[in-house]
């Protein structure tokens, strides 16, 4: 808790507003936006999870369509919400929704903090801020200066004239107000408003408006969502390199492709693919899962000749699970023989095993000018990398 004197805060119970029917979000099956997953959290989950963890908030109350109830009440039970006091059924209209909650709202609270739980982007830094004004004045509410330039239109959308934008603001949640100034200026209000700004100005209270971030954005409909899981878009790099000597009575195979070299190819325990093991270890690299000797030990007899192509398509699978497969880059470091007629079929095969589009592959090949066990034809080495992408 970010209090810089010694003096108690005001006590806080969080109300998060998720009683809305999405009906923006197109979802044919009913479900509710709440339960769209971001990052692995559900919209809902991450909202309240936010909330639960700031040191201002004493209690949360949720209200909800009845006939989300029970699964926000597993997803709060199994992400140990611990301060969830209630889930409450909403009503008709938002303002009958948080009306309903604010009647759960426990005695010892001060302020009421009203949140759209479709904001989930929110931060402890944003929540903070619109709570230290709402101590101060009694009324505070989170919101952005608007940069666009406004117009008003007219009938069939005609441009009547342009607003000044100098005093716009559009409003967002948080929304945070003393607890009985609220119950009062609910009891007054007889219009139906959109916003809980609008009911306390509505009762003559002023509302101070306070710059948070512009990423605070309520989920409404599919461009929202595509738009912040382009922006939370993780990515995360691997390096893979490998190295196997070349022997005689050997097949010489190469990212699954086998290549004629005289008779001479490389010696390991498998087939000695070294492109494909080059790049297993960039895949787990990237995913943090270890190398190629921790899931293929040589010292098993079941991987003895083994194609490396069985094992790629494994890790591949692995891999998957988490994450999509962006891009893969390959160095091969070799004397002989030349590889520029068979690039195409090492990109083709390793396409199908990862399931990728073969532009998403790149082989290059590249000699030491005799220098070094490469270049003596003693062996072959790779260098691979790629790109992973969260899913």
């Amino acid at each position: 808790m970010n209090n810089p004197t010694n003096t108690p805060s005001p006590t806080v119970c969080a109300i998060i507003a998720a009683a809305g029917r999405s009906s923006r979000m197109n979802l044919t099956d009913g479900t509710s936006k709440q339960f769209i997953e971001i990052d692995n959290q559900t919209v809902i989950e991450k909202t309240v999870t936010v909330f639960n963890s700031c040191g201002y908030i004493d209690e949360i109350i949720i209200v909800a369509r009845c006939e989300d109830i029970e699964k926000i009440r597993e997803i709060v039970t199994f992400a140990k919400l611990d301060k969830v006091k209630s889930i409450v059924a909403g009503g008709e209209t938002r303002q009958e929704s948080v009306a309903n909650a604010v009647k759960e709202v426990g005695e010892y609270i001060d302020f009421v903090a009203i949140h759209d739980g479709a904001r989930c982007f929110i931060t402890h830094d944003d929540i903070e801020k619109v709570l230290l004004k709402a101590f101060e004045t009694g009324a505070a509410a989170a919101g952005v200066k608007v940069t666009d330039t406004i117009k008003l239109v007219g009938d069939e959308n005609i441009i009547k004239n342009t607003v000044s934008r100098e005093f716009l603001w559009a409003v967002q949640t948080p929304q945070i107000f003393k607890k009985d100034l609220y119950l009062q200026a609910l009891s007054i209000c007889q219009d139906s408003v959109t916003d809980d700004c609008a009911i306390v100005e509505s009762a003559g209270y002023p509302v101070s408006i306070v710059e948070c971030s512009k990423y605070n954005i309520k989920i409404t409909d599919t461009q929202d969502l595509r738009f912040f899981r382009r922006k939370n878009m993780k990515f995360k790099t691997g390096h893979g390199y490998d190295v196997h000597r070349l022997g005689e009575n050997r097949k010489f195979i190469l990212g699954g492709v086998e290549i004629p070299n005289d008779n001479i190819g490389l010696i390991g325990h498998s087939d000695a693919d070294v492109l494909i093991h080059a790049v297993i270890d960039a895949l787990l690299g990237a995913a943090g899962l270890g190398d190629i000797g921790q899931h293929f030990p040589d010292s098993d007899e079941k991987y003895k000749n083994i194609s490396s192509v069985i094992l790629l398509g494994e890790i591949a699978e692995l891999i998957k699970k988490d994450y999509i497969i962006s891009n893969i880059d390959c160095t091969v470091v070799l004397e002989k023989p030349r590889l520029a007629d068979y690039k195409e079929l090492i990109r083709e095969k390793l396409s199908g095993v990862l399931k990728i589009d073969k532009s998403d592959i790149n082989i290059k090949a590249k000699t030491e000018e005799g220098l070094g066990f490469t270049g003596n034809r003693e062996g072959v080495a790779v260098h691979a990398v790629c790109l992973l992408q969260k899913r």
